[in-house]
Formats: structure tokens, sequence, C-alpha cells
């Protein structure tokens, strides 16, 4: 490591030839001895001594005070001051300048190298302050996002050019502005400051504010206490990010997410339409059956989201009986194996519809699987257990109380206590228990709109009791 360079600045010749020697003695390079403030500011400008040790009375017109205080601010060099006088006028001029140190004469060799090696690692510390605020300055002034200081009654004290881009300000316009200025109303900042105060922080809050043109924007304000030495608020710091293009972009989507929502549900409206047109019997009863469904959904409390797709794939759930023959479906009497087999088929055909339409919900899966059994009895894969979907199970059990309580072409409808008899004797076994009770809950609660004479109460309330 190089030897660290002085300029000694005294102009008392033996007292300049004493130091030379001492220093040279303790390693340190001299570059040079003047005895005046003006050669002392000349030599620090050409030579970029580590460190000028400057005595105070000197010969010329600049004594070492005024010429320490040139080095200091034009070259940034740091200076230590050596003087025989200690008087406090003296005292108090050192302390106007950006000194590292003042040494009395006469002084020891060993206060000397303390002096000087103090004064070197405040001056290094001193750089890596200065460097860390440069990059701080720097990030500061190239961030994207406004970033702003202000006081304590929400005046600039300073900001970043960002901040001039976004609200329309030039620099001087909005040093010492208000932060409410910023605002459509005054309120809205007051509310925030408050807040500000209470909470000592405030993160991503969302509100308009308004350019210097009038034009509101909507930004998030993200805002802490900028503390002034110990606990003492000086102000507030914080960034502000403009989410105007993504709040407007939000609501285009949320626009059309809501467009494409409506031309679904009128799709499935009309598939729901196709299948009653063509089985006039069953006209009605998905409608029956969806709306069963949703209300022991509801009182299982699933999700709402899983409710809705639930009532969707419900009021569909029979589309594939679009490929059987409609003298089958309306035939009154009792149906010939082939003719069964046929019927069972359309699962897969209701699933092989749907299958290239993208829902947001499981539809063509619930459509396909709506005939399964808990026990692996039903069609067409024979699932068992935990491979049925919750909306299935829902389904299933809303589908039979539907079609117990209805006509058929080839049987009376058979009332809400021999729907009630079946989904409880099968509970466990076909269906799933919860759903079961739930659905039992639906009908003593009268959730869904059925034909009230049908329904014997104190038998719902015995078969709720065998659950």
């Amino acid at each position: 490591m190089p030897p660290k360079r002085i300029l000694i600045v005294e102009d008392e010749p033996i007292v300049a030839m004493d130091l030379n020697r001492k220093l040279r003695k303790l390693g340190y390079q001299i570059l040079e001895n003047v005895h005046s403030g003006e050669d002392a500011i000349a030599c620090a400008g050409d030579l970029r001594p580590d460190l000028v040790l400057m005595d105070i009375h000197l010969s010329g017109k600049i004594n070492g005070i005024e010429a320490a205080d040139t080095i200091g601010k034009e070259l940034d060099i740091p200076v230590l001051f050596m003087s025989a006088y200690s008087d406090e006028e003296t005292v108090n001029k050192v302390k106007l300048t950006k000194n590292y140190g003042f040494l009395v004469k006469p002084f020891r060799e060993r206060e000397l190298i303390t002096s000087i090696e103090l004064a070197f690692e405040r001056n290094k510390f001193d750089r890596q302050i200065k460097e860390s605020e440069k990059k701080y300055h720097e990030l500061f002034e190239r961030s994207k996002d406004p970033i702003f200081i202000i006081d304590r009654e929400g005046r600039c004290i300073d900001h970043n050019r960002a901040m001039e881009e976004l609200f329309g300000y030039s620099k001087s316009e909005m040093l010492g502005m208000s932060m409410g200025n910023l605002y459509p109303s005054r309120e809205d900042f007051r509310e925030l400051a408050v807040r500000m105060e209470s909470e000592g922080f405030i993160k991503d809050c969302e509100s308009v504010m308004r350019r210097k043109d009038g034009s509101a924007i909507i930004c998030q304000l993200t805002a802490n206490f900028q503390m002034n030495g110990g606990a003492a608020t000086k102000g507030y710091q914080g960034t502000i990010h403009d989410i105007t293009g993504r709040v407007k972009a939000e609501e285009e989507i949320s626009t059309s997410y809501k467009a494409l929502q409506n031309t679904l549900y009128g799709v499935i409206q009309a598939m729901a339409l196709t299948v009653e047109f063509r089985d006039p019997y069953t006209a009605g009863h998905q409608k029956r059956v969806s709306e069963i469904a949703y209300q022991i959904g509801k009182v299982m409390s699933i999700p709402d989201e899983k409710v809705k797709g639930l009532r969707l794939a419900a009021s569909i759930h029979d589309l594939g009986k679009i490929s059987v023959p409609s003298e089958i479906l309306s035939k009154p009497g009792i149906l010939t194996g082939a003719e069964f087999q046929l019927i069972r088929t359309h699962p897969e055909v209701g699933f092989n519809i749907l299958k290239d339409i993208e829902f947001p919900w499981p539809i063509k899966d619930i459509v396909l699987q709506h005939h399964e059994r808990i026990d692996g009895s039903g069609y067409p894969h024979g699932l068992t257990g935990e491979d049925i979907l919750i909306e299935v199970k829902i389904l299933t059990v809303a589908d039979v109380v539907e079609a117990m309580i209805s006509h058929r072409p080839y049987r009376p409808a058979l009332g809400i206590d021999s729907a009630i008899q079946d989904i409880t004797a099968n509970s466990g076994i076909c269906y799933d228990p919860e759903v079961v009770e739930a659905c039992i809950s639906v009908l003593i609660d009268r959730r869904v709109s059925l034909d009230s004479k049908t329904i014997p109460f104190d038998n719902i309330r015995q078969a709720r009791v065998l659950l």
C-alpha cells in the first residue's frame, strides 16, 4: 500500500522542517512545504494530497482558515489544523470550516500521528457516506415511479423528475407546494394525513389524484415517517405508482369477462331448451334439478364459484339425450334392454358435445359423471368415493329427488315421501351422507318451489332422524 501523501502549510521554516522529518520517519510522503494560504490552495489543486496539515496564522493575504475553507469545499481534501493559539475566537472560526482536527503547538509525536490517522479514517468514512448518498440520489432520480419527501404540513421538500413528469409541474412549482393540490378533494388528502399520523405508514393506498392540467389519474401511494435524528418526525417520504392504465385494463377485462359469461350462459340455456323441446315430459326437469342442487350447495357452504358451475352443469346435465330417439324418451311402457342401453349413453354423448368448450368450471366432467354412484354401481365408468366430483354428488341427489316427485311417461309422480325414503335408505351407499342431509334440510326449509301438498313433513323429519 503506497504511503499517505501530505502537504505541509507552515510559515515558520524550523517548524516546517521538524514536521517534515517527523512525518517521513513515521512513513508518510511529504509532497511540499508551503508558507502562505495562496500557495496552499495552488499546491493542493496541483498535487491533490491525501491530507493538508495547515497552520492557521500564515504569511500572505489568506490565512489558514480561509485557505482550508477553499480546499475543503472546492477540492474535497481533508485539512488538519495546527496552531499555537487556542483562544475561543480561533476555535470558533475553525468550527465553521470542514476540518478534520485541531493540534495545539507544541504537540508530541504521538498526538501528531493519532490526529493524522483519525483524520484519514474520518475522511474515509465521509467518502463512503458521499458515495452512498450519490448512489441514493441516482436511484432517486432514475426511479420510474415518483418519489416525494414532504414536511409535517404536507409541503413538498424534495422530489424526483418522475414526480414532475407525472403531474406536469416544474421543479420550482412543486417545491413548497402542498400535496393537497394533487388531489381533486383536499379532504381525501387530509384523511390520508390522519391515517399516516395514527399508523406511521400507508401501503398501496389507492386514490384518485390530479395533474396540473386537471386530468385525473388513479395512483397507489406508499409512504412512511421520515425521522429527523432521534424520535422526532421530520415529515413523510414515499412513492406514487400510476395505475390508471392497469385499472382501465382491468375494467375492460371485467367488462369482456361479463360479456363472455353472458354469452356462455346464453349458450347453456339454449342447450337446455334444446333438450326440453325434444323431450316434453322432462320439460323443466333440468331447471328444477339445477335449483335443488344450487340450494344443497349453499347449505353445504360450497364455495360460490363451485356452486355457480354446479348450477350451470345441472341445467344441461341431460344434454346427451338429444342423441336418443324421441319415441324412446317419451315411450309410456317399459324400455327394452337395448333401449335402456341407448339411454345410458347420454352422459358420454353430453361430454363429447361439451369437451371442446373451455368452461371456467368442470361442466363437461359433471355431465359425464352425473349417473355415477359412490359405491361404484353407477355408469358410465363405475367411479367410487373420492373419484367423483363433489358437484356430481350433489347433482346426483338433486336429480333423483326431482325425478321421483315428477310425472314420467312410464309412471306417475312418486311424491316427496318416496324420494326422501330412497335417498335416506341409500345414504352412504349410493349417495353421499352429507349431501343427503343437506337435501333434506333444503326440503324442510322449503328452499325450492315444490308442490307443498306432496310433502308430508312428519315423514321428512323421521327420515332425517334415520341419517
